[in-house]
């Protein structure tokens, strides 16, 4: 009861603060203490000075997980995106699908939000799903961290295929990409195994040999294979970077020796994933020069 009247509370404050403010009691309840905004010392720090700053038009397009498809196909090739079966803003056009058999459900606008399907399911667990898809579009995901290049994208709903067999959830390689001034492009690697499940991430810096942070389950290493296919990403990140962005995160999957896009996020965590270490978010920050 107790737990339940702060939490309403909390809420409310929230909701009576300006976003300047909301977004540094958010900090505050992570780390104990104020956000330097105006001269940001870590990686969190300056995604927090990101979400406060100006909110480019470029950032909702290639956030929208539908748009970004197109950006992805014309810097490197449609070869990398996973196979898309069905886009709509219609939830009941879910319904439409006969088999939903290795299937992957999601909105294009928000995180966290997702359905597999390894079979065909019930008639009534799709029309849960659908009741599900329908609250999904409805939320402003924008409101949720404060990140409101978010509240430009238009909500719709994407069906792609599985990727992997049946009950396997792939690794995800999520790259931070900085841009340095003189073309260089530092990275970290962060390697999330175990999704949905026994979790365990690494990180790895500027190196597949270099792995400076971990925690969780443990399945932190790369093999001889990943590391051969990780090059390859590189390149494609080089791509996909240019000269458009001093920092950005872009996201892959590996399936033997077929790399395929995931996304592209400016904002990771909203600025609180309190997950990188003290070590790495600091040189994280050194590398995110400011914009040139």
């Amino acid at each position: 009861m107790i737990k339940f009247f702060f939490g309403k509370a909390y809420r409310l404050l929230l909701e009576n603060l300006s976003t300047t403010n909301r977004v540094k009691l958010r900090y505050f309840r992570v780390y104990k203490k104020l956000p330097n905004i105006k001269k940001p010392k870590t990686f969190n720090e300056k995604v927090i000075s990101r979400i406060l700053g100006e909110q480019k038009d470029i950032y909702s397009t290639l956030a929208d997980k539908y748009l970004v498809r197109r950006f992805v196909s014309e810097r490197v090739g449609e070869e990398y995106l996973i196979p898309l079966h069905l886009a709509t803003s219609n939830p009941s056009d879910l319904l439409k699908i006969d088999d939903w058999s290795g299937l992957v459900i999601k909105p294009n606008h928000a995180a966290g939000m997702i359905y597999i399907s390894d079979d065909n399911p019930s008639k009534e667990e799709k029309d849960n799903v659908v009741t599900t898809a329908k609250t999904w579009l409805k939320t402003d995901y924008s409101s949720v961290f404060d990140e409101m290049h978010y509240s430009r994208i238009k909500p719709m709903l994407l069906v792609e295929r599985k990727i992997t067999k049946r009950g396997e959830i792939p690794r995800d390689y999520k790259f931070h990409c900085f841009k340095q001034k003189n073309g260089d492009i530092n990275f970290v690697l962060q390697l999330v195994d175990g999704r949905f499940g026994q979790e365990s991430r690494s990180y790895f810096l500027n190196s597949f040999e270099n792995m400076v942070w971990s925690h969780g389950a443990g399945n932190h290493l790369l093999s001889n294979n990943e590391v051969a296919v990780l090059n390859e990403v590189i390149l494609l990140n080089k791509r996909l970077i240019l000269n458009d962005f001093n920092y950005v995160r872009i996201d892959w999957y590996i399936l033997g020796d077929r790399i395929y896009f995931g996304e592209i996020t400016f904002t990771p965590g909203a600025g609180i994933g309190n997950e990188f270490g003290h070590a790495l978010e600091k040189q994280m920050a050194e590398w995110w020069e400011d914009e040139y």
